[in-house]
């Protein structure tokens, strides 16, 4: 017992060091004792616990995996989007959940605040008749207000325009499209990639449309939906992509690095290194 403790202390403070806090947490808890049981936990288990419990708040409550987290631009609020098909809105100075909507029956990917706060857009892994959709609700009572249908796969990221006048989704059928906000009904089409569009972006003022997938970033412009340009360099998937708050550079992950570009001319100006696995989120 005691080796396999000393053996899970040096894993639980390699996962630290590699930033995988939840598999820290599970090596830590292999050693809580029961009743009845020797505690064998040293200086060691104590550090690295208050190391993995460092966090402001805890929202607890969904019932499955939480595929995407969200503040509301006021950065008052938070909201998930969950496998278990619910949204949740909750306080993000206190935590407690103000909000539970039933968004998705076959689980919620994706979700997104418009920039006002009086919306969320949610997006869905399948539908019960299929193909992912999206949905758009009123943040304070959860009361649907549009259902939006034409990806053939999973809905993976959604985003409104600066405005909140457009809604842009990314989906596994290798498109993004872009919706009216208020009327559901679908402007746009971009094609291009050819895998799953993983992430999208708007920038600061709308202007540029930005999504990530099969090892590069593609931006349009979002009223014309013409491409500017294409962005290439790294070796994996991308999962995410996201504008600088001054709108002059794009950043995307994946492959254990973040790239950099300029967002004007699609220039790469820094790659930065030092993840040993998958950035997911940046």
């Amino acid at each position: 017992q005691r080796l396999l403790y000393v053996a899970d202390m040096n894993l639980a403070k390699r996962a630290w060091d590699e930033a995988n806090a939840g598999w820290a947490v599970e090596l830590l808890q292999r050693h809580r004792p029961q009743p009845g049981q020797p505690d064998l936990r040293n200086f060691e288990w104590f550090y690295l616990d208050r190391l993995c419990h460092k966090e402001l708040l805890a929202l607890s409550g969904h019932a499955g995996p939480v595929g995407c987290v969200t503040f509301s631009s006021d950065g008052k609020r938070v909201a998930s989007a969950s496998a278990d098909g619910t949204v949740k809105v909750w306080d993000a100075t206190t935590d407690q959940e103000t909000l539970t909507v039933k968004a998705h029956s076959n689980g919620a990917r994706c979700v997104a605040f418009s920039p006002d706060g009086k919306r969320l857009a949610s997006g869905s892994w399948f539908s019960d008749a299929g193909p992912g959709e999206l949905k758009v609700w009123d943040a304070i009572s959860g009361a649907e207000s549009l259902t939006l249908k034409g990806h053939t796969g999973l809905v993976t990221s959604v985003a409104f325009s600066p405005d909140g006048k457009r809604l842009a989704s990314a989906s596994w059928d290798q498109t993004v499209k872009v919706w009216d906000a208020t009327s559901g009904q679908e402007t746009l089409t971009l094609k291009g990639h050819t895998n799953a569009v993983s992430g999208v972006a708007y920038s600061p003022d709308g202007k540029r449309l930005a999504a990530s997938g099969d090892k590069m970033v593609k931006v349009w412009d979002a009223t014309s939906g013409q491409e500017v340009f294409t962005l290439k360099g790294h070796e994996g998937e991308i999962d995410c992509v996201v504008f600088s708050p001054d709108g002059k550079r794009l950043a995307a992950s994946h492959d254990g690095t973040v790239k950099v570009w300029d967002a004007t001319s699609g220039q790469e100006t820094l790659t930065l290194k030092g993840h040993t696995s998958f950035v997911t989120s940046v």
